[in-house]
C-alpha cells in the first residue's frame, strides 16, 4: 500500500495469501491482513490510493474476510449500516420506501455505498476467433447455469425482520442478486412494484423455497391467531382505565406465553410483559399497566369489562375496587341525581343470558332509533334485587322505595 501511494496509484488487489492450496485458517489470514492495512491507513494518510480490492475464490475465505472487517472497521452508524451483497448486472439502487406494517424491504438491496461491479471473465488467446468463440461458450455455460425469479412486494412485505435478516444472509453466502424491479418487460414473471433475484439455479431455488416456507408459516400463524381471538381474549387497561383488546399476534403471544422479546399493542406501542404479576410495562415510557385474560364462553364473547367465568357459570356478582376507575364512574354518575346518598358498595352483575338478551334489544332499538344510551337506576328491596340478578327487570318490582 505504501508502494502504491508513493508510485502515486489508485487502487490495489489484495489477493487472500496463503487462505487456499497453503492450508492457512482464512481467519488468520483476514486478519492479519486487514490489521496491516489498517495500521498502514492510521500511520501515514493517504492522497491517491482510495480503494482497496480483495481476491477471494472460495465463499468461506469471503465470509471470513467480511466478518473481520465488520470487527475492524465498523461503520459509523451502526444502527443503519446494512451488509453489501454482490450483483451480477445492476438494475437499480433506489431502495423502496419502508412500510409501517412490514419491515424495511430496502435493506434486501445493494447500498449505493459501495460500487457494484457485474461478474466478469477474461479470455485470453492467439487467435481472435477463438478467444470470441470461447467466451460465447462460457456465457453459455455461465447462463445456463442461472435462473431468474420474481417477488411481488406483498410476499416479501409479510416478512418479520428475523425473516428478512435470513434472506440478506443466503442472498449473500449464495452470492446471488437481489434488485428493485421498476416496470418494463419482465424476462420471468410479471413483479412489478417488486424484486427480482438473480444467480446461480441452485441458489435461486433455496431462496425461493426459504420465502415460500415464510409464507406458509405465516399463513399457519395467522390461522392460529384467528382460532385463539374467537376462544382467549387478553385485554390490556387502557390510560383512560377502560379494558382495551390486544392485536390477534399479541393475544396469540400472551396465551402461549411466548413474551421473552415482549409484546405490541394496536398502537403499535412495545411492553414488557411479567405474566406472573399479570402487568406489563411500555418500554418507551416505563408506564406499567394491567393484563387480564377472559375465556370466551362457546356463542358469547365475554365483555372486556368482566371478570373470567367458570364452565358453565352463567351468574356471577363481582365487587368493583373502590379504587378502580369502573367503580368511580359509577358513583359519580349514581350521585348525580342522588347526591344526598352514601354509596356502599357497588357489585358488577355478570349475568350471560341477560346479556345476550340486552345486546339483541340494544340492536334492534338502535335500528329504529339510532345509537343512544342512557343509565336509569331503580331502587327495590333485597327481595327484589335477587329476582332481578336472576331474571331482569320487572315493574312488578317497582314502587316499594319511592319509585
Amino acid at each position: 500500500m505504501k508502494t502504491c501511494e508513493q508510485k502515486g496509484h489508485q487502487s490495489v488487489a489484495i489477493p487472500a495469501i496463503c487462505a487456499g492450496k497453503e492450508g492457512l485458517d482464512p481467519k488468520v489470514v483476514a486478519d492479519t491482513i486487514l490489521c496491516g492495512i489498517k495500521a498502514t491507513v492510521l500511520s501515514s494518510p493517504l492522497h491517491h490510493l482510495t480503494l482497496v480490492r480483495f481476491v477471494f475464490i472460495k465463499i468461506n475465505v469471503f465470509l471470513a474476510f467480511k466478518h473481520s472487517a465488520e470487527k475492524l472497521f465498523p461503520p459509523a452508524n451502526p444502527s443503519t449500516a446494512r451488509p453489501y451483497q454482490s450483483s451480477i448486472s445492476p438494475i437499480s439502487h433506489q431502495a423502496p420506501p419502508p412500510t409501517s406494517t412490514g419491515p424495511d424491504l430496502s435493506s434486501l438491496l445493494p447500498t449505493s455505498r459501495y460500487p457494484q461491479s457485474p461478474s466478469e471473465f477474461l479470455v485470453l488467446g492467439l487467435c481472435e476467433k477463438g478467444v470470441s468463440k470461447a467466451g460465447a461458450e462460457i456465457k453459455k455455460v455461465y447462463q445456463d447455469q442461472c435462473s431468474l425469479h420474481g417477488f411481488r412486494r406483498e410476499e416479501l412485505a409479510g416478512l418479520t425482520l428475523a425473516e428478512v435478516g435470513e434472506l440478506n444472509r443466503q442472498v449473500l453466502s449464495l452470492n446471488l442478486t437481489m434488485e428493485l424491479y421498476c416496470g418494463g418487460e419482465d424476462p420471468g414473471q410479471s413483479t412489478q412494484g417488486g424484486f427480482t433475484l438473480y444467480g446461480p439455479k441452485d441458489g435461486v431455488n433455496k431462496v425461493v423455497q426459504l420465502v415460500q416456507w415464510c409464507c406458509l408459516r405465516r399463513e399457519r400463524r395467522e390461522r392460529e391467531q384467528e382460532e385463539m381471538y374467537s376462544y382467549v381474549t387478553w385485554c390490556m387497561m387502557g390510560p383512560r382505565g377502560d379494558w382495551e383488546r390486544v392485536p390477534k399476534e399479541a393475544n396469540l403471544q400472551l396465551e402461549r406465553q411466548e413474551v421473552q422479546g415482549g409484546v405490541v399493542d394496536g398502537l403499535g406501542g412495545n411492553w414488557v410483559v411479567d405474566l406472573r404479576k399479570m402487568e406489563a410495562t411500555a418500554q418507551d415510557s416505563s408506564r406499567l399497566t394491567s393484563l387480564k385474560r377472559l375465556e370466551n364462553i362457546e356463542d358469547f364473547c365475554l365483555p372486556l369489562d368482566w371478570d373470567s367465568m367458570a364452565p358453565g357459570e352463567s351468574l356471577k356478582l363481582v365487587n368493583l375496587p373502590t379504587s378502580s376507575v369502573e367503580f368511580r364512574r359509577v358513583k359519580e354518575d349514581f350521585r348525580r341525581t342522588a347526591s344526598n346518598r352514601t354509596v356502599l358498595m357497588i357489585k358488577r352483575i355478570q349475568n350471560v343470558h341477560l346479556r345476550q338478551a340486552y345486546e339483541v334489544k340494544r340492536k334492534q332499538l338502535e335500528d329504529k332509533n339510532g345509537s343512544g344510551e342512557r343509565l336509569l337506576y331503580h331502587g327495590t328491596s333485597h327481595e327484589g334485587s335477587q329476582a332481578i340478578l336472576e331474571t331482569g327487570f320487572n315493574r312488578s318490582f317497582a314502587g316499594q322505595n319511592g319509585g
